[in-house]
Formats: structure tokens, C-alpha cells, sequence
């Protein structure tokens, strides 16, 4: 995985940013176990910090339900934007969208432009589960290829969707998900750590579960990043706050409040990573 598709996976969907070869075998079903409903019409915007320093935002909106095919789908888009600091150390100008199945999220089809610091890429994936193959189409190359998929298809985004479904009890084994990334299957688990009441700036009081992912490289944990992610512990596990530890330094993700438009960030440079998690 190229290290600007990690950068628009931290930013936008507050996973582990080391996505590793897949081993596990896929979900057993297709279909979640029942939750709340998918939120249409969500729009989440995170203040981006670097060593407790805003750097750029992170949007990430739900759409409308459309009809594609008989099915019943809803479209994600995520944006990924640096401030004037970060713009003239790393220009950040990234937009991901996912075509997701209401009923079963899993995802359909899976777009990303990315323009970082004179990276650029326009792509396309769409994933059938018919022949269990993914199509990938390069729009700045025209370069075409097919590729193997486990099922249930998951992209980065579909998969943040279907973890929000589920039941996170603290302790619990954690759940592994197959992503399809790159053209290739990553392997992801998921732990429900424990229960947490935050208090935030802008957000106040927040009842909260503590979310670690975990991936392993040939059965092996990868210990070379590490994330803790917070979501509501409400209907539908909404993720207010994300840390994660990077080789390039500790990157911190906050919900912006509704109506807010300026940043509200941590009361000092000295909000630290949690340790012994």
C-alpha cells in the first residue's frame, strides 16, 4: 500500500494505517448482524493534528439512498484537505468515494483521486461478487486489470460502515474484516477494548468505547503503527476521536461539533498518545 492511500485512510476512515497481506478467511455472511440504520445524510468534518498541530480536515459524508441495478446503494464520499501550514511541508488535495449495498454493506464500487506532493492518481474499482473479481481502471493511464476479491467486498469505507453496525462489547474476540485495497486483500481485526467517558472541548461529556485495530503480516501482529479510536457508544458508534501513532509522528483526529467552522483543538501541543492500550 502506498504511502498516500495511507495518508487518505487515516485521515478519512481513522483505521490502523498498516494494512497488511490477508491470511484470515473472510466473514462468514453477507449480511450484518441487525444495528442501527445506515445514517444518510451524515456529514462528520476532523480537525487534523500533527505533533498538536492543526494541519487540515477530514470530511467524510453519507449520501441519499439510489436504486443501482435493483439494489438499493448509498454513496460515501471522502475529502481529505491540507491547511496552508501542511500545504507548503506536504500538499494534501484527496477525494475517496464508496458505492455501498444498503442491506448487506458490502461495497459495489470504489473510487479515489489523490494529489499529494505531485503524487497523482484517478481510479476506479468495482467489485463483482458474481465471478469474485474486482475491475480496476486507472483514469490517468487507462490502464485495466482484474483481480481476485474475498467476499463480502470491502473497501476502506464499507468497511468502517460495517464495523459501526456492530455489537462492540469490550472483551469480546475481536471481528476480522478482508479490505480490498491496491488490488489486493488486507487482512484487519477490530477489538472492543473498554468503555471510556471523554470530555472534550466543543463536545462536552462523551459515554464512549475505546476501538483498537490490529493487523498482522503472515500471522504475525504488525507492531509498526498503532491506533486508538473512540467512537459514541450510542445507535450509531459515531467516531469523535482518533489517535494514531505513526513512524512520522503522533496524528490526532477530532469531530469537529455541528455548526462549528473553526477548529477546536486540544488545549496544548502536548496531548500525548495513550500508552500501555
Amino acid at each position: 500500500m502506498k504511502k498516500r492511500d495511507l495518508i487518505v485512510f487515516i485521515l478519512l476512515f481513522f483505521l490502523s494505517p498498516f494494512l497488511a497481506p490477508s491470511l484470515f478467511p473472510a466473514p462468514d455472511t453477507q449480511t450484518p448482524p441487525a444495528g442501527p440504520a445506515i445514517p444518510f445524510g451524515e456529514h462528520l468534518v476532523y480537525d487534523i493534528y500533527w505533533f498538536g498541530r492543526q494541519v487540515g480536515t477530514g470530511e467524510v459524508e453519507v449520501g441519499q439512498k439510489t436504486i443501482d441495478k435493483g439494489r438499493v446503494v448509498f454513496n460515501v464520499v471522502g475529502t481529505a484537505q491540507a491547511n496552508d501550514f501542511l500545504e507548503n511541508i506536504y500538499p494534501v488535495h484527496d477525494q475517496v468515494q464508496s458505492w455501498i449495498d444498503a442491506s448487506t454493506l458490502e461495497s459495489l464500487q470504489f473510487e479515489k483521486k489523490i494529489d499529494e506532493n505531485g503524487n497523482q492518481s484517478d481510479e476506479v474499482d468495482v467489485f463483482d461478487a458474481v465471478s469474485k473479481k474486482g475491475r480496476h481502471l486507472s483514469l490517468k493511464s487507462g490502464e485495466k486489470k482484474d483481480f481476485s476479491i474475498a467476499l463480502p467486498a470491502q473497501d476502506v469505507a464499507s468497511a468502517v460502515y460495517w464495523v459501526r453496525r456492530q455489537k462492540l462489547v469490550p472483551g469480546q474476540s475481536p471481528f476480522k474484516i478482508v479490505l480490498s485495497c491496491n488490488q489486493k486483500n488486507w487482512e484487519l481485526e477490530i477489538k472492543a477494548i473498554r468503555r471510556e467517558t471523554k470530555k472534550l472541548r466543543g463536545l462536552g461529556v462523551v459515554d464512549s468505547i475505546l476501538v483498537v485495530p490490529r493487523l498482522r503480516v503472515n500471522g504475525v501482529l504488525d507492531t509498526r503503527g498503532k491506533a486508538w479510536v473512540y467512537l459514541k457508544n450510542d445507535a450509531f458508534h459515531t467516531p469523535f476521536l482518533v489517535k494514531v501513532q505513526t513512524p512520522f509522528g503522533p496524528v490526532l483526529g477530532l469531530l469537529r461539533p455541528p455548526q462549528i467552522n473553526e477548529p477546536l483543538g486540544p488545549k496544548s501541543r502536548k496531548d500525548d498518545l495513550p500508552s500501555n492500550e
